[in-house]
């Protein structure tokens, strides 16, 4: 991974676990939170489509999965927000679909890794899960936003292989980027107003601002890890972008108030050494 390609995928990591805070920090019902940070990228998607076109044929069944795993995506990790704290639930969201990701890139994409890349992603994997741990006293570990967060890193990883794909076998990665942006947008929508109807605009009408950042920064980060992975192995990509879990903590200890531990600072270390360990001369 170049130099340049590792400082944006570093940048996306901060953006991610900050729209994932202002997400978390939204206290309105979790369908109307879920279309708050998916329909305005999704609008702004669809204006650019005119500029960058749309994906060839090829590219469909790459971004038709994945459209459906982001809509997943969204709600299931709206509550699982609803139920549990960002230092439970991201932790386990970005940690917990890496081996998915690794596994699913090496058979699908055919990205090959010696020893020195397999040890950056154990490193940051076990980083991962020890920042996981419910250290901190009287913190509360629920089964159920565990089970949420789980389900999330699952269609998370299957989305981020089907779009590495996708931007591969497309002309220009940004028309696939903005056409997966506008029907997630749409679908999610589409669902929120399905299930629950127009009582979800009272608290878009509130929160709308907030709703709409938090929106733009994911259009933001996705454009770049999907760009990066047209320049770098799809596993390589998705473990450096867990990095996020540390910009995570600070945003949670700083802004949502949330104590740091040992074993979360000994996470943050063996993440720094994956990331290390990645931009090993080979």
């Amino acid at each position: 991974m170049a130099p340049s390609v590792l400082a944006f995928v570093l940048f996306a990591a901060f953006l991610h676990a900050s729209w994932n805070a202002i997400v978390k920090s939204i206290k309105i019902d979790p369908l109307a939170r879920a279309t708050l940070y998916n329909f305005p990228a999704g609008v702004l998607a669809i204006v650019l489509i005119p500029y960058f076109g749309l994906p060839p044929e090829a590219a469909l069944p790459y971004l038709l999965v994945s459209v459906l795993c982001q809509i997943g995506y969204a709600i299931t990790l709206s509550f699982a927000y609803h139920y549990g704290d960002m230092s439970q639930v991201y932790p386990i969201t970005r940690g917990s679909g890496l081996a998915l990701t690794l596994l699913l890139g090496s058979l699908w994409a055919g990205d090959e890794f010696d020893v020195i890349r397999w040890t950056a992603v154990l490193l940051i994997t076990t980083g991962v899960f020890l920042l996981l741990a419910p250290v901190r006293a009287g913190l509360k570990f629920s089964w159920w936003p565990a089970v949420l967060a789980l389900s999330v890193g699952m269609m998370n990883s299957v989305a981020v292989v089907c779009d590495g794909l996708g931007a591969r076998v497309s002309t220009n990665a940004f028309a696939y980027i903005v056409a997966m942006y506008a029907l997630q947008g749409i679908g999610t929508l589409i669902i929120a107003l399905a299930w629950r109807g127009t009582v979800i605009c009272h608290d878009i009408r509130k929160e709308w601002r907030r709703g709409v950042s938090s929106s733009l920064l994911s259009l933001i980060v996705y454009g770049i890890a999907v760009w990066a992975m047209t320049r770098a192995p799809i596993p390589i990509v998705a473990a450096v972008r867990e990095t996020s879990i540390l910009f995570g903590a600070v945003i949670a200890f700083v802004w949502l108030k949330e104590a740091p531990s040992t074993l979360r600072i000994l996470g943050a270390i063996l993440i720094f050494a994956g990331v290390t360990t990645v931009q090993y001369p080979f």
